[in-house]
């Protein structure tokens, strides 16, 4: 409030030449998401991805003009290039990638590219998990504690696994909807990048809980991989535009809208648990 435009920062094109060091020019500077949306190929009003690293970052494009959201979304520059302006929104979690690894350091398993084979494995479908590990963010944006609700002397590893895989995907629907709500763009697919993305588990039960179906980039380094193509542009390596290209699709193929109904009144009750 009371911040004047000419205080805010001047925002200059990702594909210019912003000086040289040793010869070399410095040029595709842009932030890490906005590359992967970029790399994703998310070009489009409408078009959603989701870099799971060790966090989660979902971003949707919502082309030349800047939008607000009430729902809690993060509007942001997608990118400035020479020929075009492009905004986004964006929803995040804090712990994805990195609740996986908690699980391997306290001995859950011993390697985390094990956890979808795991998952695949359980056949218990009561346990729910509510992955708050350093808080909720988009967009609840609140600390709770952290609940697993429904062990009992039948629960494997695997039960554990496939609820926090299955934790994940439903805060990446939360965001989704908030999406799909506010900006009811014609979508069919969400597009993923980022090291979690492997997991073909966690990819399938995306697509299971939003409907979408979801697909894969061949380079999971996406961030990296934009800011690589922006550099071509302004080098004039390559004269068109394209994106990275998708090595598998997932399709919904299971219903979870009850689980999904009953994890939200979990989350709920998290958020006014006092003990």
């Amino acid at each position: 409030v009371g911040a004047s435009e000419e205080m805010l920062p001047k925002t200059l094109e990702s594909d210019r030449i912003f000086g040289e060091y040793r010869n070399v020019p410095v040029t595709g500077v842009i932030a890490d998401q906005s590359a992967s949306l970029y790399a994703l190929g998310c070009w489009e009003e409408g078009e959603i991805k989701a870099t799971n690293g060790t966090g989660t970052f979902v971003d949707l494009n919502v082309g030349e003009e800047p939008q607000t959201s009430p729902g809690g979304l993060l509007p942001l520059i997608a990118w400035k290039l020479k020929s075009e302006m492009r905004y986004m929104m964006e929803g995040m979690l804090f712990y994805s990638g990195s609740a996986v690894e908690k699980l391997r350091e306290i001995g859950i398993y011993d390697d985390v590219s094990k956890t979808s084979e795991m998952a695949f494995r359980s056949k218990n479908d009561d346990m729910l998990l509510i992955p708050s590990f350093t808080g909720l963010a988009t967009p609840h944006y609140v600390s709770v504690p952290g609940l697993l609700y429904g062990i009992s002397n039948a629960m494997t590893r695997e039960d554990i696994v496939k609820a926090l895989l299955e934790s994940i995907a439903f805060r990446i629907a939360e965001i989704v909807e908030i999406m799909r709500k506010e900006f009811p763009y014609e979508t069919d697919r969400i597009r993923c990048d980022g090291e979690m993305s492997s997991n073909d588990f966690f990819l399938q039960r995306i697509a299971d809980v939003t409907g979408l179906k979801v697909e894969r980039g061949a380079v999971l380094s996406g961030t990296s991989f934009g800011a690589h193509l922006v550099a071509g542009r302004a080098l004039g390596k390559w004269k068109k535009d394209f994106c990275m290209p998708f090595d598998k699709v997932f399709e919904p193929s299971l219903d979870l809208s009850e689980k999904y109904r009953r994890w939200k009144r979990l989350l709920e009750i998290s958020k006014k648990l006092k003990v």
